[in-house]
């Protein structure tokens, strides 16, 4: 993994930069059917960009890379990563 922060800011703000790959990738969840991704190698990319201005518009760009990968997406997943995101204990 490979993280870059910047020293100096620009007019625009910064860009943070994380980079990496992982070997055989295996996520799981809490469930009944827990299986989520699987993955021979996953390659990641993440480019946030920070602006100066306070709660000015920040992007994030992911980019997401998997060899022999597969991804079972179920609709209770929806309210798995609701109640992750939220806070809320939705399941």
């Amino acid at each position: 993994m490979e993280v870059t922060l910047p020293w100096v800011v620009g007019q625009d703000g910064y860009v943070t930069k994380v980079t990496g790959q992982l070997l055989h990738l295996e996520a799981t969840t809490s469930l009944q059917y827990r299986s989520l991704v699987e993955s021979e190698t996953l390659e990641f990319t993440v480019k946030c960009h920070y602006p100066i201005k306070w709660n000015d518009h920040q992007e994030w760009v992911v980019n997401l890379t998997g060899c022999k990968a597969t991804v079972n997406l179920i609709y209770a997943h929806k309210w798995f990563f609701q109640g992750m995101l939220l806070g809320n204990d939705v399941a």
